[in-house]
C-alpha cells in the first residue's frame, strides 16, 4: 500500500510598525491536529462457477488473507469452457485505484487451443485507472474456454493461468465523482466528507419494440450529509431481475434506479420503504399472437406519473390502450414488480410505483405502463408513512390536507427519515421536466458523462455523486 501526507505549513508576522511608535508583541499560535485510523482493505469475496459444461468442477477457493483466489479444472475437448466471477471489495476507509493488472500471455501455440479472457460482468472491459471507492464492489468474469475449432489435438497436463489486479491509493485524492453502473447487488456509498452532495440518477429502458425503448427517467438533487453518512444505491439494467419489470414475449419492463437508506434484497420491504430518491423505468411491451413483431411498446418512465404503455389495432382494428403508468400513490406495486399473470405476461416499468398490470385484450395482451419517479424534496411528489407494510401502504396527511396526487404542498415529499433534497430536477423518459406537472416542451436528460442530452435513457441504468463541498 501506498501511504500518501498532507503537510501543512503556518506562516505568522510577528513585527508591527504603527506611526512612530515601535509596538512590540509576542504572539503564539498552538495547534492540535490528530491522524484518524485510516484502512485500506480491498480483498476479494463470493468466488463461484458462473456458468461451465464441465461435469464435477468444484468452486474456486479464496486463501485466507482473501487476496488470492484459485481453480483447478480440466478442460477435456473442444467446446469445454468454465466462467469463473468473484467481487472485488473495497471495505476498507479508503478509496482504491487499479494501478497494475497482470495476466498470463498464452503463446502463439497454446491460442490455438484455449482462450482466456477477464472483464467487469456487468460493463466490460477492466483497465488501470480504475477506482473502486469506499464501500463498493465490482463483480469479476474470468472465462476459460478449449475452442471449438481446433482442428488438431494436444495433451497439456498443467498450463497455470493467472490474473493479479494491484490496487493503490488513487494519486489524485482529491476526485469528487462516484459512478456507479449495473453490477447486479445494490453499492454502498460512504461520505468521506460533511459537506452538499449531488445525486443523478438513470432508470434503465425498457422492452423494445424494432428500435424503439420505453425510456427510462432521470433524478437529482443535492442532498446535505454528514461524514460516515451511508447510502445505499441499486442500479437497474434491461432485461434483468433486478429492481426490474417483468417479461412478456421475451422482453422486459424496465428497472428503477434509486438510494436508500436500508441496504438488503432488492424487492425487501423494509428496504423499498427507505427510499430517499428513484428514477422509474420503462414498461414492457404487449403482444399480438406472442412473438408478433408489430405488439406494441411499453409507456415510458414517468416524472411524478409513468407514461401509459402503448396502444394498438387487435380483433378487425379495435384499439386496445396500453395498461396505465404507476404515480406517486399508486400502480401494481410500491417499487416490486411481481408476476401480473404469469411468467410471460406483461409488467409495468419499475419505479416508485410501477406502471398497472396490462389484460389481455382482444387477440393480445395491453403493453405496460412506464414506472413513476420520486425526489423527497420535490414538489409534487408524495413520500409515504413510516408506519406503511406491504400489504397497507399510506400516505401522510399535512396542514390539514391528506397529500395525495397532484399535491402542491412540498412537505408531503418529505421522507419519513428527514433526509430530503434542494435543486431537484425530475425528468421523465420522453424528455419532459416536471415541476408539479409535466413542462410543455421537451429538454432532455444528461448523457451519463454530462458532455450532453439524450431524450430518455434506453439502456442499462447508471448512477452518479458528486462531492460539492
Amino acid at each position: 500500500m501506498r501511504r500518501k501526507y498532507k503537510y501543512i505549513a503556518l506562516v505568522v508576522l510577528l513585527f508591527l510598525s504603527i506611526g512612530f511608535a515601535i509596538l512590540s508583541s509576542n504572539l503564539s499560535i498552538g495547534s492540535s491536529i490528530g491522524i484518524s485510523n485510516a484502512s485500506f482493505d480491498v480483498h476479494i469475496e463470493d468466488a463461484v462457477i458462473y456458468q461451465t459444461n464441465v461435469s464435477g468442477v468444484s468452486n474456486p477457493v479464496i486463501n485466507s488473507e482473501r487476496d488470492t483466489v484459485t481453480l483447478d479444472v480440466e478442460l477435456d475437448k473442444p467446446g469445454d469452457y468454465v466462467n469463473v466471477t468473484f467481487y472485488v471489495v473495497n471495505a476498507g476507509t479508503i478509496d482504491a485505484q487499479l494501478n497494475e493488472i497482470i495476466s498470463t500471455t498464452l503463446t502463439t501455440e497454446e491460442q490455438k487451443y484455449l482462450s482466456y479472457s477477464y472483464q467487469y460482468l456487468s460493463s466490460g472491459t477492466i483497465n488501470t485507472g480504475d477506482l473502486l471507492r469506499v464501500g463498493q464492489k465490482k463483480r469479476v468474469l474470468v472465462s476459460y474456454q478449449y475452442k471449438y475449432d481446433v482442428t488438431d489435438f494436444i495433451d497439456i497436463d498443467s498450463k497455470s493461468l493467472s490474473l493479479s489486479l494491484k490496487y493503490i491509493q488513487p494519486n489524485d485524492y482529491n476526485d469528487k465523482v462516484w459512478t456507479y453502473n449495473f453490477e447486479n447487488t445494490y453499492q454502498t456509498f460512504k461520505a468521506p466528507h460533511a459537506g452538499n452532495y449531488k445525486i443523478e440518477l438513470w432508470g434503465s429502458g425498457g422492452g423494445d419494440v424494432g428500435s424503439y425503448y420505453a425510456r427510462g427517467g432521470y433524478t437529482s438533487g443535492i442532498i446535505n450529509l454528514s461524514k460516515g453518512d451511508i447510502l445505499n444505491v441499486y442500479v437497474g439494467a434491461r432485461g434483468k431481475i433486478f429492481n426490474y419489470g417483468s417479461q412478456v414475449y421475451g422482453s422486459t419492463g424496465g428497472a428503477a434506479t434509486d438510494v436508500r437508506l436500508l441496504g438488503g434484497t432488492w424487492n425487501n420491504f423494509d428496504s423499498l420503504k427507505s427510499r430517499i430518491m428513484v428514477a422509474g423505468g420503462g414498461g414492457s411491451r404487449g403482444g399480438i399472437n406472442a412473438w408478433d413483431s408489430g405488439s406494441p411498446a411499453g409507456g415510458s418512465a414517468g416524472g411524478l406519473i409513468g407514461y401509459r404503455g402503448i396502444e394498438f389495432y387487435s380483433n378487425g382494428n379495435i384499439l386496445v390502450e396500453g395498461s396505465l403508468g404507476g404515480t406517486q400513490t399508486s400502480g401494481s406495486f410500491f417499487g416490486n414488480v411481481k408476476s401480473c399473470g404469469g411468467d410471460y405476461f406483461p409488467g409495468g416499468g419499475n419505479g416508485y410505483f410501477t406502471g398497472f398490470c396490462p389484460t389481455f385484450r382482444g387477440s393480445g395482451v395491453q403493453s405496460a405502463g412506464g414506472g413513476s419517479s420520486y425526489i423527497s424534496g420535490h414538489n409534487g411528489c408524495v413520500a409515504i408513512e413510516e408506519s406503511s407494510t406491504e400489504n397497507n401502504i399510506t400516505f401522510p396527511t399535512k396542514n390539514g390536507v391528506a397529500c395525495d396526487d397532484g399535491t402542491t404542498d412540498i412537505t408531503c415529499s418529505y421522507h419519513y427519515s428527514g433526509y430530503k433534497f434542494t435543486n431537484t430536477v425530475m425528468i421523465d423518459g420522453q424528455g419532459y421536466k416536471w415541476t408539479t406537472e409535466r413542462g410543455s416542451e421537451v429538454v432532455g436528460m444528461p448523457t451519463h458523462d454530462g458532455t450532453g442530452t439524450m431524450t430518455g435513457n434506453s439502456g442499462n441504468g447508471y448512477a452518479k455523486i458528486t462531492y460539492l463541498g
